[in-house]
């Protein structure tokens, strides 16, 4: 069978794809080589309980008719309401170091007030490097020179502990460099963690990924899981279809991979993979430890 778009992965990137996609009546099957959806954003249950993988909490967090946000246009873009995400703010976060320890909520003002008190000899440099966070335009596109933010953040504060503290959950969230990132991105996730903030949608990510899927097969599209990619064919350099393992081979007009670059390099034929060093595939892993308590976290200080 032919389609319009194959989209490789049934992460959140190709469910959102696949959805854009088949609003236009375009014929789109998302192939998925896993029994569940979600990617590197999924669940899985242990005695009876869903425990969320990869995204614990949404960013960019914004109240129902604010269209302007990210939030908004990501809704808007997707055809889904405030109310259906069922979202939930966050009570309170907090960035813990051996010494010193910054709690932040949807509210900026508490964490001015956390630097405030932690580093009183840098608060009025963090404001300084808020304002310049504010005037930065994060969505101009005319820039692709790469800016150490290492290097901005020492021009506004000079304690080596506090420039790690604010680097931390931003790395963790969004970023995929060692020790540093482009203040570009640096800037999105500084404004959708600390001044827009969290959020998680009541059932997390099992509710999501069943309402993307709900709005994807709504609109005509089709989900094959179990599905894995062993080639993408091409002649001349153009894509021509895709053979799974097992030897099925689908034809569309284009392709859509979200399983990585080097991944997607790899399953190319003729091969692409020339040049592709192991260095290439990153430096970086995430760990992470999840505890399930036998008592609210109010009970254990938390507010």
């Amino acid at each position: 069978m032919n389609y319009d778009v194959i989209i490789v992965g049934s992460g959140l990137s190709g469910l959102a794809a696949g959805i854009r996609l088949a609003m236009f009546d375009k014929k789109v099957l998302i192939l998925e080589k896993h029994t569940v959806v979600g990617g590197l954003n999924s669940y899985y249950i242990r005695k009876n309980r869903t425990i969320d993988v990869g995204l614990h909490a949404m960013t960019n967090y914004a109240p129902k008719g604010k269209r302007s946000t990210p939030l908004g246009k990501l809704l808007k873009q997707l055809r889904l309401s405030h109310d259906d995400f069922r979202l939930c703010e966050q009570e309170v976060s907090e960035i813990r170091f051996p010494d010193k320890s910054l709690r932040f909520t949807n509210d900026f003002e508490l964490l001015k007030q956390e630097v405030r008190e932690q580093f009183p000899d840098q608060v009025d440099g963090f404001i300084r490097l808020v304002k310049k966070i504010e005037s930065f335009d994060e969505l101009s596109l005319t820039t692709s020179e790469w800016i150490s933010s290492r290097d901005i953040l020492r021009g506004f504060i000079s304690n080596p502990v506090l420039i790690d503290m604010l680097f931390c959950p931003l790395m963790y969230y969004g970023n995929a460099s060692e020790r540093d990132m482009d203040f570009y991105q640096f800037v999105i996730m500084f404004k959708s963690i600390f001044m827009e903030g969290f959020a998680k949608p009541v059932g997390g990510m099992l509710y999501i990924l069943n309402l993307l899927v709900d709005k994807y097969k709504s609109l005509g599209g089709e989900l094959r899981m179990s599905a894995e990619v062993e080639f993408i064919n091409s002649e001349k350099g153009i894509f021509k279809s895709l053979t799974l393992v097992g030897g099925e081979e689908l034809a569309a007009v284009s392709l859509i991979s979200s399983m990585g670059r080097i991944e997607t390099l790899r399953r190319c034929d003729p091969n692409l993979t020339e040049g592709v060093s192991n260095d290439s595939e990153g430096q970086i892993s995430f760990m992470e430890s999840l505890f399930a308590l036998d008592r609210e976290p109010k009970d254990l200080g938390y507010c």
